[in-house]
């Protein structure tokens, strides 16, 4: 029986029931919208008389909006976070556009249990291209740093491998991510990381009364101190830090501090 053949014969089913017990119809559709289930839903809308198209619909809506919730159930919250699976990253750049600027300098901070940064990983690379005056005056990186450096390429199984189904943690992770995913792109590899945290977003919802949600700024307001801003292992290090210090001190906001998936 095909897939189709197996949801019209549910149809018919749900159809039958519907009329066998009429005399309960309302109760029976008050108690299943009171579940709130995509599947209860369903059978109110066979219960209601629908065609076997609204059946068909109704369920293939049914069962991918069942996967998406399981899917969501499958990932941490806040409060169930494990920290030892949290990697931040930090890139410095040639540019800010991910598709056409090229990373220059990377570095990765590993966290413990406890919160504690355990490891650090960092390497300049190579962009293949030379590297703006007005980005070097940000980041100090400029040709001469870089002209014996890796390239991305050569050193993507190692990041991958540190990468690998992490949980990836910035300061403005759309930034970060856009130019890892895109360097790994151009390897024809995908990013081995679908969970992201966003210490930036973060810090707006948690401190919403603050004027500035820079780096540093949020730092200083949880003790941690960043002497070193767009050198890629001191911002790597505070994010994790930071991150760690507001979950610690909004322990009743653990929605705030849950992963979400990567655009």
């Amino acid at each position: 029986m095909s897939d189709a053949d197996s949801v019209s014969a549910l149809g018919v089913l749900f159809a039958l029931a519907a009329m066998a017990a009429g005399y309960l119809l309302p109760s029976i559709i008050a108690f299943l919208r009171s579940r709130k289930s995509k599947w209860a839903i369903l059978l109110v809308n066979a219960f209601l008389g629908w065609s076997v198209i609204g059946w068909v619909v109704a369920f293939a809506w049914a069962l991918f909006g069942e996967r998406e919730s399981r899917e969501k159930a499958a990932e941490p919250k806040g409060s169930e976070l494990d920290l030892s699976e949290v990697v931040a990253i930090d890139v410095e750049t040639t540019g800010l556009k991910a598709k056409t600027d090229r990373v220059v300098e990377l570095a990765l901070a590993g966290v413990a249990d406890d919160g504690k940064v355990i490891w650090t990983w960092h390497s300049l690379l190579d962009p293949e291209r030379p590297i703006p005056s007005e980005s070097s005056a940000i980041h100090g990186i400029g040709d001469e740093h870089v002209k014996t450096a890796p390239t991305f390429a050569q050193k993507a199984d190692e990041i991958a491998a540190r990468l690998d189904k992490k949980i990836l943690l910035a300061h403005n992770l759309k930034f970060d991510v856009g130019f890892l995913n895109e360097e790994f792109k151009r390897c024809g590899r995908n990013l081995p990381a679908t969970l992201g945290i966003d210490t930036l977003k973060i810090s707006r919802q948690v401190d919403r009364g603050e004027r500035s949600h820079r780096l540093g700024d949020a730092c200083g307001r949880y003790g941690i101190r960043l002497n070193n801003a767009h050198q890629a292992s001191d911002d790597a290090t505070a994010a994790a830090k930071l991150f760690v210090a507001m979950r610690r001190r909004h322990r009743g906001k653990p929605r705030q501090f849950a992963p979400q998936r990567l655009a």
